[in-house]
């Protein structure tokens, strides 16, 4: 039920991003990835190291950035 929610149009992205673009975006947004992975550290340091929890922050930004569609200024809050 959960899976139909998130395959409607309601969720879905207006626009499909290329890889390069999905590319640059991470590039792009990787301060934000940091500095929330800088923030969570000290909290999750016994349970998963930092590069892990990077790897895990980049990857819910590429769905973040695949759901979205083209980032826009709004972005960021969405993503974070």
């Amino acid at each position: 039920m959960l899976q139909d929610v998130f395959e409607s149009e309601e969720f879905a992205a207006t626009l499909v991003l290329t890889p390069q673009q999905e590319s640059h975006y991470l590039q792009a947004y990787l301060p934000l990835v940091r500095k929330v992975v800088r923030q969570l550290a000290p909290q999750c340091n016994c349970i998963i190291d930092r590069q892990d929890m990077e790897q895990t922050a980049l990857m819910g930004l590429l769905n973040a950035i695949r759901r979205y569609g083209l980032p826009d200024e709004g972005f960021a809050g969405y993503a974070n």
